[in-house]
């Protein structure tokens, strides 16, 4: 997920991949709420609370190749600037801080 105040949107649902993209649909609140990402073998969905904002799937990066499926390393990151925000104007202050509260990485439980 990137966090990015713009217009009506806070939270853009971005994959980084072999070629990096933004889902449609973006969180209309800001990130002090809870966030969370379920990726599935072929989709990942956003959400914001419990509300569903953005859905992925093989088909929706279509020529792309879906990469997705397999094991991956969690990286949390605080990027400023860059071509999905631009660069920083002369108000934004550094150092900047990410507040994370806890990440949980789980396996639903099966059927049976």
């Amino acid at each position: 997920m990137t966090g990015l105040p713009a217009a009506d949107c806070w939270l853009h649902p971005v994959l980084a991949g072999p070629s990096p993209v933004t889902a449609q649909g973006c969180s209309p609140a800001p990130p002090s709420r809870p966030a969370h990402r379920r990726w599935e073998p072929q989709r990942i969905r956003w959400y914001l609370d419990d509300d569903l904002y953005a859905t992925i799937t093989p088909a929706g990066l279509r020529p792309r190749p879906w990469v997705f499926d397999h094991d991956f390393f969690v990286l949390v990151n605080l990027a400023v600037g860059g071509t999905i925000s631009g660069t920083p104007g002369p108000a934004v202050t550094f150092p900047q801080t990410m507040l994370v509260d806890y990440i949980r990485v789980y396996t639903p439980a099966g059927p049976g």
